[in-house]
This record gives C-alpha cells, sequence and structure tokens, in this order.
C-alpha cells in the first residue's frame, strides 16, 4: 500500500515537472517567433451561418 502511495506521488511529481518543462519551451517559442516578427496565435476566424 505504502509502495503504490510512493509510485503515484513519483508518477504525479514527474508529469508535472514535463508538463511545466512543456510550458516553458512552449513561451520560449512564441518569444522567438514574435522576436522575429512572426504572430503564434492563429488569425481568429468568424463563425459563419
Amino acid at each position: 500500500m505504502i509502495v503504490t502511495l510512493l509510485m503515484g506521488l513519483v508518477a504525479d511529481l514527474v508529469f508535472e515537472s514535463a508538463a511545466s518543462m512543456r510550458r516553458s519551451f512552449d513561451a520560449e517559442i512564441d518569444r522567438y517567433f514574435q522576436d522575429r516578427g512572426f504572430h503564434s496565435t492563429p488569425p481568429k476566424h468568424t463563425p459563419t451561418r
């Protein structure tokens, strides 16, 4: 039971760390493209009927 709890905690740490690194990487890529004049967000489309 304790082993399962510890494995769950370690898995949670690993996945949170990976998600944090991805957010940091995405922010760096956005900054890189903005510095070079590219827009990182796609243009908004107006809904059609």
